[in-house]
């Protein structure tokens, strides 16, 4: 059935093949096996896919009735001779449109101007700086990209105001071999189509973080005081001296420990600095990793928090120390192999991100080095697009043994699982896939971030730079002085986490995570 195209045989061309040829096919085996129904359906729908002209799974007569041209725009006007099931479709659109996403992969099927590819109720056509011409204003997302695969900024500066430009910057530029462009499902996080979350679309309904904070709570497996604590928290039930003086109990309601600071619950456990240092000792990640959250959302998240949900072995030996110090640096790549480390860098002050990495032997020379300018980004879309842009590098420069050293654990998970492509990180998870998937040995490492300063300085440069990824001079004295203080086996000390055993990149060893490796 696949070597005959449909396009070359008429309708009646087509039934008499089926009815000869494909239906006759089944009927030899039945004589001697029972197939499956699962089976025999299967072929049923394979052998009317062929008769109708199906390919890809759309039918051809729905293309012709419903969509108006090729860039897929569905007829919207609805006509008594539509059926009902196409008139609910029709009534379900609006809502649709609002959130479904563009993901660029080729970026051969979005048109650059005509689709809502950058958010979407944003149109490029409608902030254009200029008269575009026609083959301009039909031109696909494509087109606007460089021979390196990288948005073609001298054209796009030329059409388009900068407060587009730096969102812009943020996307992933469509390369060849990743694929058709698609769209994704965007009240999901996955990207994936759920009933439940078009219901409450349709219905209004907004599903609140703090409904789904009182399950985890009465679910936390943990003593019935803590629990009952939380709760008390949640509630904003504890008697604080804000709370105090409202009862007029005090006339001071300020923090005792800290200077003109309201005494609040969130206060209390966030923001007092006595707190900050508690948290800081059990996990020195959570102030920065929760600092956009709000109250109940911070106590929701660290509920759910799988230290926060201790096993049954920790709390029948709660002696047993679960954090450690240890001496930290960075561990070069074995002989004859090559290592590429990256870094993320967020802006404090307007919020932009960049990306830096470079590459370096097992003697700690660098071999290139590169930054990016990625403007409104996401810190993990920064770090997957850096690691991207050093192995793509490595890869150019003839490099095929290749350690990829990264600090974020949730780019590694991406990384790892590269075939679940739709998510808002798809595109980017396809780029991985391609890449991987080449004739070459690839091992991806999680390091501390107190192993990977070099990566960190240049990814910092990038905000200095004009949009998009720029080559860094490897012999720049900046640049040396963190190669050096790797090289010279400068350590520094770190409470880290025991509880699960992970395995370390520690002074003197070459132990790692190794989380995928990729060999053809």
């Amino acid at each position: 059935m696949t070597a005959w195209k449909a396009r070359t045989l008429s309708l009646a061309g087509r039934v008499t093949l089926a009815t000869a040829v494909l239906n006759a096919i089944p009927s030899y085996i039945i004589q001697t096996t029972m197939l499956p129904m699962s089976i025999c359906d299967l072929i049923d729908k394979k052998i009317r896919w062929f008769v109708w002209g199906s390919q890809l799974g759309r039918r051809k007569v729905l293309q012709k009735k419903y969509f108006h041209h090729k860039d897929g725009k569905i007829v919207s006007a609805k006509k008594s001779n539509h059926s009902n099931l196409w008139k609910a479709v029709m009534k379900a659109m609006p809502y649709m449109k609002k959130v479904m996403v563009w993901s660029l992969r080729e970026g051969k099927d979005i048109g650059f101007w005509t689709h809502p590819w950058l958010s979407n109720d944003t149109y490029l056509s409608e902030f254009a700086t200029r008269q575009l011409t026609e083959e301009e204003a039909n031109s696909a997302a494509a087109d606007w990209t460089t021979e390196d695969g990288e948005w073609n900024w001298t054209k796009l500066k030329d059409c388009l105001p900068n407060d587009l430009l730096v969102h812009i910057a943020g996307m992933y530029a469509p390369k060849t071999g990743l694929g058709e462009d698609i769209t994704t499902w965007g009240l999901e996080k996955d990207g994936r189509f759920r009933l439940k979350s078009a219901y409450n679309l349709v219905v209004g309904h907004v599903e609140e973080d703090h409904e789904d904070g009182w399950k985890n709570l009465w679910r936390w497996k943990g003593p019935n005081r803590v629990k009952l604590f939380l709760w008390l928290v949640s509630h904003n039930r504890l008697l604080t001296n804000s709370e105090r003086k409202k009862r007029q109990l005090t006339t001071n309601g300020n923090c005792n420990h800290c200077t003109n600071e309201e005494e609040t619950v969130e206060h209390i456990l966030r923001r007092c600095k006595k707190a900050k240092k508690i948290w800081i000792y059990f996990h020195d990640k959570i102030t920065s990793k929760d600092a956009s959250l709000d109250f109940k959302q911070w106590i929701n998240a660290n509920i759910k928090n799988e230290e926060a949900n201790a096993n049954e072995k920790q709390c029948i030996l709660p002696n047993q120390p679960t954090k450690t110090s240890r001496e930290l640096a960075w561990s070069p790549p074995l002989e004859g192999w090559i290592q590429v480390q990256t870094d993320d860098s967020v802006s404090s002050p307007s919020g932009n991100a960049a990306a830096g990495g470079l590459i370096r032997d097992w003697l700690g020379r660098c071999c290139d080095a590169f930054t990016c300018n990625l403007s409104k980004s996401s810190i993990t879309r920064a770090e997957l697009k850096g690691a991207a842009t050093g192995l793509d590098l490595a890869w150019n420069m003839g490099y095929r043994k290749v350690e990829l050293n990264l600090d974020s654990t949730t780019a590694i998970r991406i990384i790892k699982n590269w075939e679940d492509d739709s998510h808002s990180y798809g595109v980017l998870a396809c780029q991985f896939g391609n890449l991987l998937s080449r004739n070459w040995t690839v091992v991806v490492n999680h390091i501390y971030r107190e192993c990977n300063c070099a990566a960190d300085f240049l990814a910092s440069k990038g905000h200095d730079m004009d949009f998009g990824t720029h080559r860094f001079n490897v012999c720049d004295p900046r640049l040396d002085y963190w190669l050096l203080y790797d090289v010279m086996g400068v350590s520094t000390s770190r409470i880290i986490n025991t509880m699960k055993g992970s395995v370390l990149v520690e002074k003197g060893k070459s132990k790692r995570e190794v989380l995928i490796e990729s060999s053809k």
